[in-house]
């Protein structure tokens, strides 16, 4: 009987540890989908300014010190940020 039950038990508690697992995969899935929906934000506001377009073209310290305050990047809850020009070639880092 003893067995039976140890058996019985442990099927019981793995169960429930891989709804735990399940469930914390669909939290991070879900940190991750929201985290990258914010980041296209950002990047689809930047890319879509004139100002950032044109600094683009024509690089000029100008844009930085006006867009990129010392605020910018906690506001944004960003490390870094990265403009590329057409070529891909690293305008801003």
């Amino acid at each position: 009987m003893y067995a039976t039950s140890s058996v019985l038990l442990l099927r019981n508690v793995h169960k429930l540890e891989e709804s735990y697992v399940l469930q914390d995969i669909e939290h991070v899935e879900q940190a991750i989908t929201t985290e990258f929906a914010s980041l296209s934000t950002i990047a689809q506001d930047y890319a879509e300014w004139d100002d950032t377009y044109n600094f683009l073209e024509r690089p000029n310290p100008d844009y930085i010190q006006s867009n990129f305050v010392n605020t910018t990047f906690a506001y944004l809850h960003l490390n870094f940020m990265v403009l590329l020009d057409n070529d891909h070639h690293i305008v801003f880092q």
